[in-house]
């Protein structure tokens, strides 16, 4: 049992105690005991890409439909292969509807995620269509409407509280024994991405059924007025706040980052306790890797190369 202060950056020896341990079982397992978790954003919609990814080692991926143009159909083979393939695929819908997000977990997604999540509403809402599926209307209602906050020494256990409260309300148990069962691959990430979120964030992770947190940098460092300024001081306190928040509630977090410094950023906010590592995406490393060798390439042939002006065809929110 961890002795760290809730909230506070681990230790180099809690980190060493971290790595003698037996991995989880589960993905959300992990997410709960803080195990380190890796993956990236698959952009591409190649069929040969789950297997080159999942080559690597990753344990999960980020298939992001708010910016990336990807029809259902093509979503679910995708959740599907790279499940096959033992990488837990983690969908983003467009916002956050839950009609939307039983259509996602219905195509196969495991793990959900929405976009600028800032309300109490809004979260129990993704609660309903990640945890409490098929129950809908008003008996969802009913059951949304009195859910009770959990303590964050009870965080770990938030899927359980969840169903203890469920059974408490309904005054049966046959049906939370079913959702609990259907329902029991489905992990739920809160995107956070706003001033508000942060300001609300207690009130949001403590509500039971939310599995962690994942950081949309770009629009978090736009939000708060010091845009794509990653070396600041006020992204990085936002960043530190949202690593904090998940460790005193014992749910995952994660940053997924692509810009200036990310290996190190990674690091960095790894060893804070952000144990979701979402690294880049896989456009992007391509883009990286390809120009890094055609630098030296174009170098050792003695070339200039000029590239044709396209105008801003920058991936700022990847």
């Amino acid at each position: 049992m961890s002795t760290r202060k809730r909230g506070a950056a681990p230790s180099e020896a809690q980190h060493t105690d971290k790595k003698s341990r037996a991995r989880p079982a589960t993905f959300r397992e992990c997410l709960h005991e803080k195990v380190n978790v890796y993956g990236t954003c698959c952009i591409s919609t190649s069929p040969v890409m789950p297997k080159y990814l999942a080559s690597v080692g990753i344990d999960c991926v980020f298939i992001d439909t708010e910016h990336v143009p990807i029809p259902r159909d093509t979503l679910s083979w995708m959740c599907r292969a790279f499940s096959a393939l033992g990488v837990q695929p983690i969908a983003r819908v467009p916002e956050p509807e839950p009609y939307r997000v039983c259509e996602y977990i219905d195509a196969g997604a495991c793990g959900i995620v929405a976009p600028y999540l800032e309300t109490v509403e809004q979260v129990k809402d993704l609660i309903g269509a990640t945890k409490l599926r098929p129950i809908k209307g008003a008996k969802l209602k009913m059951i949304l409407d009195n859910l009770k906050p959990i303590t964050p020494e009870n965080g770990a256990g938030t899927d359980k509280q969840l169903y203890e409260q469920v059974d408490a309300i309904l005054g049966e148990t046959k049906t939370s024994a079913f959702m609990k069962k259907k329902n029991a691959a489905n992990v739920l990430l809160l995107n956070i991405e706003s001033v508000t979120a942060v300001e609300n964030l207690e009130r949001l992770v403590e509500l039971p059924g939310v599995n962690g947190l994942l950081v949309g940098p770009h629009d978090l460092s736009c939000n708060f007025a010091v845009p794509e300024e990653w070396t600041s001081d006020v992204f990085h306190n936002a960043i530190d706040k949202i690593i904090d928040v998940s460790n005193k509630f014992n749910v995952g977090c994660g940053i997924h980052y692509s810009f200036a410094n990310s290996v190190e950023y990674q690091a960095k906010w790894s060893r804070r306790g952000a144990n979701i590592i979402m690294h880049s995406a896989d456009v992007k490393l391509v883009a990286e890797k390809l120009q890094e060798d055609f630098a030296k390439v174009v170098a050792a042939n003695g070339d200039v190369r000029h590239r044709l002006n396209l105008g801003d065809n920058s991936m700022e929110s990847v």
